[in-house]
């Protein structure tokens, strides 16, 4: 979860408390978050000074790694040299109209359009009624940059520090460069073993099938995968049925292998490369077993990092419960 988005989910959960908690903190304004009052806080509805504001920090944040803005608080300097902090409540009045406002504004504010864009109000006391407070602006990083400003401005900004900055060319270059990358995602899927049974000694059979999934819009070259089975399965060299990477550096239980391919491996937006197959360790072939380990919440752990040109890497970690394998396999107990 990105910086912007704890954030936002703490705002999310604490309402009202958490803007109190701020302020008593003397939150600092950052590279993921920024305070702002509203041009006359007793008008009803968003203001062009507002929406000037308000492009701006959709366009910043869009551009730089996502970031929250809240208004309805005063930020000022306490040092010189230090960023601006909250200082002061500075509640909205009519808030309903001011959030239908902005609400209205994300499609025009910015372009392209951030998808992601939220405005949530936040009342004084959590109390609707009074319908009065702030609201917060939540803004993720985006896949599609760089985000012009609208509203009367017609800039790209982005975010530097507590400020935000008009961007320069070679920033520009960059932020269209970005577009044109995938985007990877750690592929699993549970699949029938070839002799997938369940014996009178109540043997079961599966395998876990292991791949690189690209839900960017441009196709993914020289893909590569460093995998490491943590727990209940294993790499299967002697039968490993899918060869669409090489692998080095074999290695037994617990140890990183890695995957790699070249320009003939291409992943095309929305595809899967399946690499390899992961076959369950002796324990995980007994039903008996496996329902112990759903009885104890014991997990099939798998961790990994994916490559490809032109992309930041992915690394993560999954597992996959023993409630799923009992539900693939259609385990049934009395």
């Amino acid at each position: 979860m990105s910086n912007a988005s704890v954030l936002f989910t703490e705002l999310l959960e604490g309402k009202y408390q958490k803007i109190n908690q701020m302020i008593k903190e003397h939150q600092e304004e950052g590279l993921f978050i920024d305070f702002k009052e509203k041009a006359n806080a007793n008008i009803p509805g968003a203001q062009n000074d507002d929406k000037k504001i308000y492009a701006k920090a959709l366009s910043g944040f869009s551009n730089a790694d996502g970031g929250i803005l809240v208004w309805g608080v005063e930020a000022r300097s306490v040092n010189k040299d230090e960023p601006d902090v909250a200082g002061e409540m500075k509640p909205i009045k009519h808030l309903k109209k001011f959030l239908t406002d902005l609400n209205s504004l994300v499609s025009d504010a910015i372009v392209p359009l951030n998808t992601g864009i939220q405005n949530i109000a936040i009342f004084i006391n959590d109390d609707p009624l009074k319908d009065e407070g702030f609201v917060v602006s939540f803004v993720p990083s985006s896949e599609k940059p760089p985000h012009r400003a609208m509203c009367k401005d017609n800039k790209y900004y982005t975010r530097a520090g507590d400020n935000f900055i008009l961007m320069e060319h070679y920033m520009l270059e960059d932020a269209f460069g970005r577009r044109q990358k995938p985007k990877l995602e750690f592929f699993y899927k549970l699949r029938k073993s070839t002799n997938m049974t369940l014996d009178r000694e109540g043997d079961v059979y599966f395998k876990v099938l292991i791949g690189i999934k690209n839900t960017g819009k441009y196709i993914a070259t020289y893909p590569g995968m460093m995998l490491e089975p943590k727990n209940g399965v294993r790499i299967s060299y002697d039968n490993l049925d899918i060869h669409s990477l090489n692998w080095k550096n074999q290695s037994e239980f617990g140890k990183n292998q890695f995957f790699t391919g070249g320009a003939d491996n291409v992943i095309h937006p929305g595809t899967v490369l399946e690499v390899c197959s992961l076959i369950p360790k002796k324990e995980w072939t007994i039903s008996e077993k496996i329902r112990s380990f759903a009885y104890n919440d014991i997990n099939i752990e798998i961790e990994f990092e994916l490559f490809a040109e032109g992309c930041s890497s992915v690394s993560g970690k999954v597992s996959i419960s023993a409630e799923d394998v009992e539900d693939f396999l259609g385990l049934t107990w009395e």
